[in-house]
């Protein structure tokens, strides 16, 4: 009778035929964790007692997600991921990064968002790291998360982050890179199959999340146009702050087809492909345990 029924629900509803095969027990599991640490956290059963006595509660940390894109096009695409994210105290920070946007990409960021978004403009001449350094300067959130405008985020991404930061008490936390989309070959690969909830340097660049306070004592992003997140990690490991990896679930690493749209990071499909652990044909949401807006799986899949 002490357990929220978010929680008795999220265990009652498992098939135990999912439990014997790995990847599904493994999904699993990432799902029961996410509602467990929702409603049955210290810092949730601590915030359930104080509202339920009059008082007030324990809130989650306001969140700013930082956007630096450089394409028009994707707008869509991380705009309504974003709009479908259930966590609570949310702004978006977007820099729109070079010469190509226009006031009418502008309104449509804001027709999707709202008033909880803010645009800034960067001149193409400046990095990457100069786009979301600016971003940082606009950002009121006590946590920062980088979103990548090309990715595919589950509606609890988010969540997913916060909930790592809180139980790791690490300085820098990210999921797994664990799923790629590779869109020319029209397959989902998993790579990188390892023990996902420990402390490591391992993490999917797009996923990063860190204070604000403790991004702002290290210096900010580094003035470079590429790898910034890799040497966001080593600088937070450097200045002697820790780095946690959760599970990969609710996040795939999108690779358009050539041609389509430059990557920052340039490897091949053949990369993926060669550190593949499993596949599936298309892009499979269930495999990489994802729920997002039907309409941007549609941009993806057509």
């Amino acid at each position: 009778g002490h357990l929220p029924e978010p929680v008795l629900t999220a265990f009652a509803a498992v098939d135990p035929r999912d439990l014997v095969n790995d990847l599904r027990r493994e999904r699993t599991s990432a799902r029961q964790r996410r509602v467990v640490h929702a409603h049955a956290s210290v810092r949730a059963v601590v915030d359930r007692l104080l509202v339920d006595a009059g008082r007030r509660g324990v809130r989650l940390p306001s969140l700013s997600a930082l956007v630096a894109s450089n394409r028009p096009s994707m707008i869509d695409n991380w705009a309504r991921l974003l709009d479908a994210q259930d966590y609570p105290d949310l702004e978006v920070v977007a820099c729109l990064h070079g010469d190509d946007f226009t006031e009418a990409d502008e309104a449509r960021a804001r027709e999707l968002l709202g008033d909880r978004i803010s645009i800034h403009r960067v001149p193409a001449d400046q990095t990457l790291g100069d786009a979301l350094n600016t971003a940082v300067e606009h950002a009121s959130g006590d946590v920062l998360v980088k979103w990548d405008d090309d990715d595919l985020y589950d509606t609890a991404h988010l969540a997913d982050l916060i909930h790592a930061r809180e139980y790791s008490g690490a300085t820098l936390v990210g999921k797994a890179p664990e799923f790629t989309y590779l869109a020319g070959l029209d397959v989902t690969v998993r790579r990188l199959k390892t023990t996902a909830e420990g402390f490591s340097p391992t993490i999917g660049g797009p996923t990063l999340c860190i204070g604000r306070s403790d991004l702002r004592d290290i210096g900010g992003w580094r003035r470079s146009r590429r790898r910034v997140d890799s040497l966001l990690i080593e600088d937070v490991r450097a200045a002697g702050g820790t780095t946690y990896r959760t599970a990969g679930f609710g996040f795939v690493l999108m690779r358009a087809a050539a041609g389509r749209h430059s990557h920052t990071w340039a490897a091949g499909d053949d990369y993926f492909l060669s550190r593949s652990v499993d596949q599936r044909p298309g892009l499979d949401l269930e495999f990489a345990g994802i729920t997002a807006p039907a309409d941007v799986v549609e941009r993806w899949s057509s």
